[in-house]
């Protein structure tokens, strides 16, 4: 399934690699970078590219901001 830049992925959703591969584990592709965080028995995941420039940086960034924006009106709280 494609997906447009920035979505969500649904937690029933595989990881895929850049060549469209399934990732088995939840693992990153490589060049990826993983960061998990649990909560009550959930999981947050986020990857990025292991090299970012500047610019990639202030974007990935960005999208963060609306992620938990997103994320917070779907949780029924205020964005700090």
């Amino acid at each position: 399934m494609a997906r447009k830049a920035g979505s969500f992925l649904d937690a029933t959703e595989t990881s895929r690699d850049d060549q469209g591969k399934t990732n088995p584990g939840g693992k990153p592709a490589v060049g990826m970078t993983q960061d998990t965080f649990t909560i009550e028995g959930n999981v947050a995941v986020i990857r990025w590219p292991a090299a970012l420039s500047p610019e990639q940086y202030q974007d990935l960034q960005d999208w963060i901001k609306v992620a938990l924006r997103r994320t917070a009106r779907e949780a029924g709280v205020k964005p700090s």
